[in-house]
C-alpha cells in the first residue's frame, strides 16, 4: 500500500508516519534528508554500511524498530544509496521476511511535477505486492502541490491536516474527494485533526484526538518544526 501524508511543518506529520508504521510492520526504513528530523526514537545511520548492519541487526530481532537513513548533501544520491541496500541480497528475504514500510520524508526534494526519482518510481510499484511480502510505502510532504500527479495516482490511502489555502483545496478536490478537502477546510488551527481517506472504500474518516497517534510530548506547536 502507497500512503500520503500532507501537512503544514509542525503539524505531526513523521510522528504520525511512524505510528502508521508501527501498525504495519515490525521493521520500517524511514529516508530522512533533514539531518535534525524528528528521529529521536529512531536507529540512526548516515552510510549504508551503517545502515545495512541495522536492517541486520533487526533481522534478528523480535523488537519493533524503525531504523533512519540520513543522506548527505546529495539528496538523490543518498536515496540511491537507501535504496541500493534494501534491494540487496536474497529477492525472497529482502523485505524482511514478510512485510516492510518505507517511510520517504520530504518526498518534494526526489520528484518534479512530471517525474520521480526513478526508484522511487519502482517502489511505488511494488507497493501493493512483490511476491509473498508485502511492502508499504509512507510518503511526506508539506502541500499537495508537493506530490506529482503519479505519485497521488499510486497511492491508495490519503491522510490529510489542515488546509486553508484554497488553491491547496482545490488540488484535493481535483485528485481526491471534495468530501476530504471539505473536511480539512475546517479543522481547527493547531488542533492536530487528521482526516483519513480511503480509495477503495471511499470513506472519510476524522482523527480528532492527536493523542491516539502521538505521545503528549511528541505533539508539537506550529513552529517548532
Amino acid at each position: 500500500m502507497t500512503t500520503l501524508i500532507i501537512g503544514e511543518r509542525g503539524e505531526g506529520k513523521t510522528t504520525l508516519a511512524k505510528y502508521i508504521a508501527r501498525q504495519r510492520s515490525r521493521v520500517s526504513l524511514m529516508f530522512e534528508p533533514k539531518p535534525d528530523g524528528s528521529v529521536s526514537d529512531c536507529v540512526k545511520t548516515y552510510d549504508e554500511m551503517e545502515f545495512y548492519e541495522a536492517i541486520e541487526d533487526a533481522k534478528e530481532s523480535a523488537d519493533q524498530t524503525i531504523i533512519c537513513f540520513v543522506p548527505g548533501d546529495d539528496v538523490e544520491e543518498g536515496f540511491n544509496e537507501f535504496c541500493d541496500v534494501i534491494e540487496s541480497g536474497d529477492p525472497r528475504t529482502r523485505y524482511l521476511y514478510g512485510g516492510i514500510t518505507i517511510i520517504i520524508d520530504e518526498a518534494w526534494s526526489l520528484m518534479t511535477p512530471n517525474k520521480s526519482h526513478p526508484k522511487l518510481e519502482n517502489l511505488l510499484r511494488l507497493a501493493p505486492r512483490d511476491g509473498c511480502a508485502q511492502i508499504n510505502v509512507i510518503v511526506l510532504a508539506h502541500k499537495p502541490v508537493d506530490i506529482n500527479q503519479r505519485t497521488h495516482t499510486f497511492s491508495e490511502e490519503l491522510f490529510l491536516f489542515r488546509l486553508t489555502e484554497q488553491s491547496d483545496l482545490d488540488r484535493i478536490r481535483e485528485r481526491w474527494r471534495p468530501e476530504v478537502a471539505d473536511a480539512v477546510e475546517t479543522f481547527p488551527d493547531g488542533g492536530h485533526y487528521v482526516a483519513r481517506y480511503d480509495k477503495n472504500s471511499r470513506i472519510v474518516e476524522v482523527w480528532d484526538d492527536p493523542s491516539i497517534w502521538a505521545p503528549q510530548t511528541e505533539v508539537e506547536t506550529k513552529g517548532e518544526r
